[in-house]
């Protein structure tokens, strides 16, 4: 039989977060060190789709320890958030990440309706929120409508701006 020892060159960065060291990978792993020897953090929901997880008694997102790492993130600026490309919460792969503020975050929600029934016209309102202002997307008689108009809407309307730590 014959064996191979196959090896993948994925980029790391060994930090310091908190006073406890951490091995941070582009694929998402992060180990942490623990007596002598780097060992796995589990990626495991924490409730809420999101994987926390402790250094020295602090929490924290493991998408927001990555992007510290990869993608300069001031991970003490709260007001920046990691927006997930693909809305899997777990995946945690650097070129799924991307850092933004609260609105380009909300864009990217997938489960937003865009529409509601308006009583006055008996129709569907598609709408859409830009910078706290609704625009309208028009009235529709079917729900398909108007949800294909607000997906539409999504597409000119919500281009989440890439945030550059440099500027």
């Amino acid at each position: 039989m014959n064996h191979e020892i196959l090896t993948t060159n994925i980029n790391s960065k060994i930090i310091l977060i908190n006073g406890q060291k951490l091995q941070v990978f582009e694929d998402g792993r992060i180990d942490r060190w623990f007596r002598g020897d780097f060992r796995l953090v589990e990626n495991t929901d924490n409730h809420d789709g999101y994987n926390r997880f402790r250094c020295n008694n602090k929490r924290y997102l493991r998408h927001r320890i990555i992007a510290f790492a990869f993608l300069g993130l001031d991970i003490d600026n709260l007001l920046l958030q990691i927006d997930h490309r693909n809305g899997d919460k777990l995946n945690n792969n650097v070129s799924n990440l991307r850092i933004v503020n609260n609105q380009g975050n909300q864009w990217n929600n997938t489960k937003a309706k865009g529409y509601c029934w308006h009583k006055q016209y008996k129709k569907y309102h598609a709408k859409i929120k830009v910078n706290g202002k609704h625009i309208h997307l028009g009235l529709y008689d079917n729900e398909d409508d108007a949800r294909n108009a607000y997906l539409e809407g999504k597409k000119i309307h919500h281009i989440i701006p890439e945030y550059n730590p440099e500027r």
